[in-house]
């Protein structure tokens, strides 16, 4: 009898054995599918709510280190790495920055997965953020991870036939945005049991963007469709089906506009040239219980003068309110004039000021006393030609000269134009074509002295006049290897294997601004199968502390090839 006990209880464990480590190893793939879904849950929601915060703004760098310098990221956390604004990002090129952000915030925040292949665009390449079609090629990979982000790009439709959502889009201020991640969870025990190793999870997050989108009022603003479904190469889309034509009835109520205020902080204000060449000009916008509104967008326009730095061009521009409720821009001119400045509320975004849409304007005045200078742009490049006006110079101080200041940068001081002489019946001289000196960066000034100057007139006491400060435009350095050879001295005694070969290299500097923030390297590579690509490792290094503008310099380094036959150089 108990040997027959003894049997039973084997045959028992024989038969729960199996059961049991079904269980203990299921609970192995299940903790890991757990842990996938809960993450990409999480990297959508972080993805979404870093999304709406709407930075960094348009034309601005992003501090992604937090090493308190901007100058020193990549693209796109930069919209052009080296220099912390670009004044001239587009829209366009806004909103692509912007979604590779947010792809790369995503995948930041799947930490702990275990991932082989990411679709989160390109993050060094500007003209690409697409990841829909890497998604769809790696759809069966084991370990795919994909991120992906729909917007609404206006609050209505404008009539150019482009759908209102828009994948790679991160959404007006005021409108949703979208994020869905994707990852194909690799299973660990029953990988070899099923048909797919994996098990894909995803999860989407739909968040509405930080500021006022005007054009829908006081009503909720509208929710993005679901995204659509994944589909592998190959795979025809879904059967649409069609919809029922609807019935006449009653037109739909249209959507109220919202009862803003918008106020300018001045109505009639004047600055004397040239020391005060710029205005801030302040819109207030409010609700009607004298809330302050933020995240509205005002559209300025001024019929004189600019809201660009140098004066020209920019006559309209648009800014967003802050958390006071007020849009700041600065106005520009380069002469004496009277401006009116207007600022509303561009509900159709027509351009043009509606009966219904909130409005107030201002008069800006720029008046000079005694002689003055007008120049046509503050804000040139080096080298660049002005046109320089001489006006209300007295006539018996004739010849006058015109002197290139420094104000802060690089100091070069320079005579411009000797001589210059003003008409006896209007003491002007109109259109004086000087040139911008090579090499400038920083502040300057063009001052008027009677006389030639002497050696350095800036400053002295024959000065007449002078302009407002002159701001050198960003020009970034433009690098090229003009010139590579290989010795000729080791070309006489021959090439072997194994035998140091000296390479010479000639590097030239293409633009009239000099190399700052050196050292910078060259690499060499030897025998690659397609073309170095940036941040790749070379063969070999050399090293140019400075260059200045339009400046070559000749350095050298060396390679050994260790086989006999045809090798190439980069």
């Amino acid at each position: 009898m108990r040997q027959w006990k003894k049997g039973q209880s084997l045959v028992e464990f024989a038969l729960i054995l199996p059961l049991l480590l079904i269980v203990l190893l299921s609970l192995i793939d299940g903790a890991l599918l757990v842990q996938g879904y809960l993450t990409v849950h999480h990297a959508a929601r972080e993805a979404a709510r870093w999304a709406i915060a709407y930075q960094p703004p348009q034309g601005d760098c992003w501090d992604a280190n937090g090493n308190g310098t901007i100058t020193d990221e990549p693209w796109p956390y930069c919209p052009v790495p080296g220099y912390q604004t670009n004044a001239y990002e587009t829209d366009d090129e806004y909103h692509l920055r912007r979604v590779q952000l947010i792809k790369m915030r995503g995948v930041e925040a799947t930490l702990g997965l275990r991932t082989e292949v990411v679709c989160d665009g390109v993050p060094t390449d500007p003209s690409s953020v697409d990841s829909s079609g890497c998604i769809s090629t790696t759809l069966e990979s084991e370990g795919m991870l994909g991120v992906q982000v729909w917007g609404m790009r206006a609050f209505q439709d404008d009539g150019t036939g482009v759908p209102l959502n828009l994948e790679d889009h991160p959404g007006l201020q005021g409108l949703p945005v979208q994020v869905r991640v994707t990852h194909n969870v690799p299973l660990v025990i029953f990988a070899p049991l099923l048909r797919r190793p994996f098990v894909r999870v995803s999860s989407t997050a739909e968040m509405i963007n930080e500021g006022v989108q005007v054009g829908y009022g006081n009503q909720p603003p509208p929710t993005l469709p679901p995204p659509p479904p994944i589909n592998p190469p190959g795979t025809p889309p879904p059967t649409v089906t069609p919809q029922a034509t609807p019935t006449g009835g009653p037109s739909p109520t249209p959507t109220p506009l919202p009862v803003y205020t918008i106020a300018l902080n001045f109505e009639t204000a004047t600055n004397q040239l040239p020391d005060e060449r710029e205005h801030l000009v302040i819109a207030t916008v409010r609700d009607p219980l004298g809330q302050a509104v933020s995240g509205a967008q005002v559209t300025f326009r001024t019929s004189g003068g600019s809201f660009d730095y140098s004066g020209i061009g920019n006559t309209s521009a648009t800014r967003y309110t802050g958390v006071d409720g007020a849009a700041r821009i600065f106005a520009y001119t380069n002469r004496p004039r009277a401006a009116a400045i207007e600022a509303w509320l561009d509900y159709n975004g027509d351009g043009d000021i509606d009966a219904d849409e909130p409005y107030d304007d201002a008069v800006k005045i720029w008046e000079a006393t005694g002689p003055y200078l007008v120049v046509s742009d503050y804000n040139p490049e080096p080298l660049y030609w002005l046109a320089i006006d001489l006006m209300d110079h007295p006539f018996d101080d004739n010849p006058y000269s015109l002197w290139w200041c420094p104000i802060s940068g690089t100091v070069i001081t320079e005579q411009m134009a000797f001589p210059v002489d003003v008409a006896i019946d209007t003491w002007d001289a109109e259109g004086i074509a000087v040139q911008v000196p090579e090499g400038v960066t920083g502040f300057y000034r063009i001052e008027s002295h009677i006389g030639d100057g002497g050696g350095n007139a800036c400053g002295a006491g024959t000065l007449v006049a002078y302009s407002s400060p002159i701001q050198i435009a960003d020009l970034p350095p433009d690098l090229i290897i003009s010139h590579m050879e290989i010795d000729p001295a080791v070309v006489a005694s021959g090439v072997a294997p194994g035998r140091p070969i000296t390479i010479i290299m000639e590097i030239q500097n293409l633009e009239p601004v000099p190399v700052t923030g050196g050292p910078f390297d060259i690499d060499i590579y030897m025998d690659l199968e397609f073309s170095p690509t940036v941040g790749m490792l070379g063969a070999a290094k050399q090293w140019v502390l400075t260059l200045g503008p339009s400046e070559s310099a000749i350095i050298t380094d060396t390679i050994i090839f260790e086989t006999m036959g045809e090798h190439t150089v980069w």
